[in-house]
């Protein structure tokens, strides 16, 4: 039986193997879009906020500069079915491993987020945001070595999407000290936003503007 010690290095082949990115060099092969080109102009960097390939397919042009996926919107590529292989692959590499049906399950979903996350690569050449495993919100250890993880797969475009817990704020902090990209997410408020930006020190705080503009026109604030 392989040592856990090797564990994150198979893991990490496995994933990479077959990617081809093509940094740099794909920008100019798809369509301007005049008001996005404007927005540019103004200093605002635009990201689409989707992981899925066909949906992505259409939207995509020239100025956008990321792509932000999660947990759910992975969850319906993979219902999709066209990571059933892959899955399939995975769990036989992590055969090799004495692991619990937990780890089992995290190590399937990094997998799959990772994988996912070098296709958007590939395809755009986009910084992606990938999101870690819901389970690991409450463990500050365990969200600093995936986040570790993630970004030894891909530094030069993933950043690493962590809830907003005290045990997600500790870890962003630590990565942020590690020069580690953190998108940090789940802020619902301009309080939480700013406690975010002054203790964890992201390089993102992901607001949730669409939840707060809603919050305002159910309660007539404006």
């Amino acid at each position: 039986m392989p040592s856990l010690d090797n564990l994150s290095r198979d893991v990490r082949e496995f994933v990479l193997s077959g990617f081809k990115p093509r940094y740099g060099e794909l920008a100019q092969t798809f369509e301007s879009h005049p008001l996005w080109k404007h927005m540019r102009g103004l200093g605002t960097e635009l990201w689409l906020d989707t992981g899925s390939l066909e949906d992505s397919g259409k939207l995509w042009v020239q100025e956008f500069t990321a792509l932000t996926t999660n947990n759910t919107l992975l969850n319906k590529e993979v219902q999709k079915g066209i990571y059933d292989d892959l899955i399939g692959e995975a769990n036989n590499l992590l055969s090799k491993y004495e692991l619990s049906e937990r780890e089992r399950i995290l190590e399937i979903a990094f997998i799959l987020n990772a994988k996912h996350g070098l296709r958007l690569v590939e395809t755009y050449d986009a910084f992606v945001s990938v999101e870690e495993h819901t389970d690991l919100a409450h463990n500050l250890d365990e969200a600093v070595r995936y986040a570790q993880r993630y970004h030894e797969i891909c530094p030069e475009r993933f950043i690493i999407k962590i809830p907003f817990t005290p045990a997600g704020l500790l870890a962003t902090r630590k990565l942020a000290a590690q020069g580690i990209p953190v998108n940090h997410t789940l802020g619902f408020a301009a309080r939480q936003n700013y406690v975010i930006a002054r203790i964890g020190q992201p390089q993102f705080v992901n607001v949730f503007l669409g939840r707060l503009n809603s919050f305002v026109a159910d309660n007539d604030l404006g």
